[in-house]
């Protein structure tokens, strides 16, 4: 890693101690609402590892969103469908007819479609908020 980006990457990655910090006061602000956060999924083994770990081991009342960008696979979406089930979680899939003019846009500025992916996932979960 470079030096010059030590402090960056300690902004993002912190301790389980943090963690807990932050979900405690989620929790402690609750009050009738039926959600702590939104967590998004991808549908992968880590996010849904994540998602049970949230849930059970830390008693979050998560939304949780993923997106459908045209190209998750049915079986991460039957995965979701599933984890959100045993979970008694609610689920929101999100969607918008411009992928494909964002997966264009985010190809010319950033040379990649994650980007485009990445905003669009932050822009429906807010608007979701």
């Amino acid at each position: 890693m470079l030096l010059g980006h030590r402090d960056d990457v300690a902004r993002y990655f912190r301790t389980a101690e943090d963690l807990a910090v932050v979900l405690d006061d989620l929790k402690a602000r609750r009050g009738d609402r039926p959600y702590d956060a939104i967590v998004l999924v991808s549908g992968g083994k880590d996010s849904t590892y994540m998602l049970y770990q949230l849930v059970r081991e830390q008693g979050l009342r998560p939304l949780v969103f993923t997106l459908d960008n045209g190209f998750i696979s049915p079986a991460a979406i039957e995965n979701i469908r599933t984890a959100c089930a045993d979970l008694g979680v609610d689920l929101h899939i999100g969607s918008t007819p411009h992928m494909n003019a964002i997966f264009v846009d985010s190809l010319e500025r950033h040379s990649n479609v994650c980007n485009g992916c990445y905003k669009t996932i932050y822009t429906l979960s807010m608007s979701l908020a």
